[in-house]
């Protein structure tokens, strides 16, 4: 999921930890890494690779979890420094771990230990880390999935309606049997089209062009209908 401009930034942690984003990181947290913007929306993947590479940086301070939600809900959760994604020499079994993790300098007294969080400390948290390489992964294949599901829906475009009126008229039986035509055609309409936007179609097969130009309709604004007017005040004071 994508968190939206309300859910982001930092929420109260537990213990000494810091949340944000959803997801509890240590206290050492560098301040330039807490509130991270997300990319502009439509960028390319080359404008976006800034921005993955701060929240991949911020990742590395993250708590990894130890327990899955038990019967109550409550998870564990270490340390970073006792997990090994960051080092510190004040820690000498973490300086055992890959030196791409950052090294830190520890406060004297800093907490270290294991902390536990309720069945609803953590409303946000997802396992993919907002904002990584990997949470954009995880995100693209969701949004193929939600294309598809928007054509199949009743959306503006779509290739069918299978809505709850259409289930209330049919069994189970005949709506696998529509439902599956209905994908092969889908599946079929998708392919085709990748094929024809590649230019791998045979030009004597009539959906290999099919790029129109793009004519809008006349404005029916009053802008539009009263612009063949000559100005107010003559052609002198409208230059």
């Amino acid at each position: 999921m994508q968190p939206v401009t309300h859910q982001r930034h930092e929420k109260p942690g537990i213990g000494a930890s810091r949340q944000t984003d959803g997801h509890l990181f240590a206290e050492q947290l560098p301040e330039d890494l807490l509130n991270l913007p997300m990319p502009p929306r439509g960028a390319a993947e080359a404008e976006k690779e800034p921005y993955i590479e701060r929240f991949n940086q911020r990742a590395a301070y993250r708590y990894s979890r130890i327990k899955a939600p038990g019967a109550d809900g409550t998870t564990r959760w270490e340390h970073p420094v006792n997990a090994g994604t960051l080092r510190s020499r004040q820690v000498r079994r973490s300086m055992r771990s890959s030196k791409r993790a950052p090294l830190i300098e520890l406060e004297e007294g800093a907490d270290l230990s294991t902390l536990t969080a309720g069945a609803d400390a953590l409303p946000m948290w997802q396992r993919c880390i907002f904002g990584t390489a990997a949470w954009w992964t995880a995100m693209g294949r969701r949004q193929l999935v939600e294309t598809a599901n928007s054509l199949l829906h009743g959306a503006v475009g779509s290739l069918t309606d299978v809505s709850r009126g259409f289930t209330k008229l049919r069994d189970s039986g005949r709506i696998k049997l529509f439902f599956f035509m209905t994908l092969t055609g889908y599946n079929r309409w998708v392919i085709r089209r990748w094929q024809r936007d590649h230019h791998l179609l045979d030009p004597s097969d009539p959906e290999a062009f099919l790029h129109k130009p793009v004519r809008r309709a006349p404005r029916r604004s009053r802008a539009r209908r009263y612009e063949d007017l000559p100005p107010p005040g003559g052609a002198g004071l409208a230059a």
